[in-house]
C-alpha cells in the first residue's frame, strides 16, 4: 500500500503523482447507464419489502423477429410489464397477473411498487397481439420481497386511546395502560381515560399559565 505523500495536503493531492503512471480505466467514473450488451435480459431485483426495480434488454436480432412477426416496427408496438405471484401460477399457469404497468419502447428499467412483503414474484416483458393477448417477450427470475421489520408490524407504536376505555380492555390488544386517573372514578377503578386533567372528550381545557384551545 503506497503511503500518503508528506508535501501534499489531504485533499489537495494531485493524483499524477499520487497513481503514478498507472492507467485506470474510464468507466469505473462513468455514471451513465449502460444496457446495450445484445444479450436479452429481464432482470428483477428487491429493493424494499415492496419495491422491486427490473432493467432488461432486447436484443437487435429479437427485436427484427418481433417486428417481422406483428409486421410492425419496434418502436410502434405496445409494452407492458406483467407481474406475477408464483404462489398463484403453481396453480393456475394462465392466471392474470397482479400488475400491468405500460412501458415505452425505448425503457429500460422501472421499479414495481406496492407489492406484498414476504412474496415471490416473477414479472414478463411483453406486447399485445391484434386481438388485445398478451405475447410474452422476457421472463424475470423469481423475486422474492422480504417481509416486514417486526417494528413495522403488530401493535402501532403511538395509540390513541378510546375515552373512556378500561384497562382490561386494553390489555386485551396487548397495550399496557400508563394514564391513571387523579382521582377513584365513579365507573370504577379499572375505567381509563387519556388526559384526565386536561381533557373532556371535545376540547383542550387551559392550564394555569397557560392558554387553552
Amino acid at each position: 500500500m503506497r503511503e500518503w505523500p508528506d508535501d501534499q495536503p489531504e485533499g489537495l493531492i494531485d493524483a499524477t503523482a499520487w497513481l503514478g503512471n498507472a492507467r485506470l480505466d474510464a468507466s469505473l467514473y462513468d455514471a451513465a447507464w449502460r444496457n446495450e450488451w445484445q444479450i436479452d435480459r429481464l432482470v428483477a431485483l428487491v429493493r424494499d419489502p415492496m419495491t422491486i426495480f427490473l432493467y432488461w434488454e432486447v436484443s437487435d436480432s429479437r427485436k427484427r423477429l418481433i417486428g417481422e412477426h406483428f409486421q410492425s416496427s419496434w418502436s410502434d408496438l405496445p409494452f407492458e410489464l406483467l407481474v406475477y405471484d408464483t404462489a398463484v401460477m403453481a396453480s393456475h399457469l394462465d392466471g392474470e397477473p397482479l400488475r400491468r404497468q405500460a412501458v415505452v419502447p425505448q425503457q429500460s428499467r422501472a421499479y414495481v411498487r406496492e407489492l406484498a412483503p414476504g412474496g415471490s414474484f416473477v414479472v414478463d416483458l411483453a406486447t399485445k397481439t391484434i386481438h388485445g393477448k398478451s405475447f410474452t417477450i422476457l421472463r424475470s427470475e423469481p423475486a422474492a420481497t422480504p417481509p416486514l421489520p417486526k417494528s413495522q408490524c403488530g401493535a402501532p407504536r403511538a395509540l390513541f386511546a378510546r375515552v373512556g376505555e378500561r384497562r382490561a380492555e386494553l390489555r386485551e390488544r396487548g397495550l399496557e395502560p400508563t394514564v391513571s386517573l387523579a382521582a377513584p372514578s365513579a365507573l370504577g377503578e379499572d375505567f381509563e381515560a387519556p388526559y384526565p386533567e386536561q381533557f373532556d372528550g371535545y376540547t383542550v381545557r387551559p392550564t394555569r399559565g397557560g392558554a387553552g384551545v
